[in-house]
């Protein structure tokens, strides 16, 4: 989960993530792909001027260099007091969004917890 600009601690985003991953695993319709490996797939392929591999682009890249059929691509960005949590789906060799949802809450990890539930439940 992406989450520049907002005030919630990196630890707080690296749990966050591995909720959502493990969500989204429990559909057999998704499989999951360890953090180590689309980060190292991430060194490979992200340009120079993206090397976080922020951009919908360089994330489409490291799936297809990993040989997903899909990317979910998630993003937190706060609004004052509030984080709206944004999903998309995007199917690796079109480029294109499949699915997405987007929830708003309050920036607490009680509340994101939440928000990445139905953000799950929604794409699945």
């Amino acid at each position: 989960i992406s989450s520049k600009g907002t005030t919630l601690q990196q630890d707080v985003w690296q749990k966050l993530s591995v909720f959502l991953n493990a969500k989204m695993a429990s559909n057999p319709n998704f499989q999951i792909v360890s953090g180590q490996a689309t980060a190292d797939k991430a060194l490979a392929v992200a340009p120079a001027d993206d090397k976080q591999c922020q951009q919908t682009g360089c994330q489409l890249g490291v799936g297809q260099a990993l040989g997903a059929e899909r990317v979910l691509r998630t993003k937190v960005a706060m609004f004052g007091s509030k984080c709206a949590l944004s999903a998309v789906l995007f199917e690796v060799g079109k480029g294109v969004a499949v699915g997405g949802h987007s929830v708003t809450v309050a920036c607490s990890e009680e509340a994101l917890i939440g928000a990445v539930e139905e953000v799950a439940a929604k794409l699945q």
